[in-house]
């Protein structure tokens, strides 16, 4: 499995586990029903979607996609991590205090954290389009590597 992928997945896990202790303190606790509830509710979904299957689709994807020599290229995928998992600690952070008690800047705030994110979701695409081919394009590229490295 490639860095990328692995440092996707990894903080899948992570995301997961954490989506998980927010559910169970958000059920059990004596806040279960109150404000404090309430402002960490979309906290707990940004972090079980964004953070858990967000990460987790993107590392599989970067790890699955076929490679052919000379169409795969990996540093798109350390800026695609960043700008996904800045835009969900953003959120994070930002939006249970715009809940409880709004501020002027937490709107605009909310809004950098999804353009990170949208932004993340372009450069994964930028860098995975070239690595949509046929079958015959990628056998061929194997092809020519072989003959190229004899």
């Amino acid at each position: 499995m490639n860095p990328p992928s692995r440092l996707f997945i990894k903080t899948s896990l992570v995301s997961l586990f954490l989506t998980g202790l927010l559910g169970i303190v958000l059920h059990l606790g004596p806040w279960a029903n109150g404000n404090l509830a309430y402002a960490l509710l979309p906290a707990h979904v940004h972090l079980g979607t964004v953070g858990w299957l967000g990460n987790l689709v993107l590392g599989v994807a970067y790890w699955f996609f076929p490679r052919p020599k000379g169409r795969y290229s990996e540093r798109l995928a350390l800026p695609s991590y960043l700008l996904l998992n800045t835009g969900l600690l953003l959120r994070l952070g930002v939006e249970p205090f715009q809940r409880q008690s709004p501020f002027p800047a937490g709107p605009w705030l909310l809004l950098l954290s999804g353009t990170l994110q949208m932004l993340a979701l372009l450069v994964f695409a930028l860098s995975v389009w070239p690595r949509l081919v046929s079958m015959q394009a990628l056998e061929r590229a194997r092809l020519e590597a072989r003959q190229k490295g004899e």
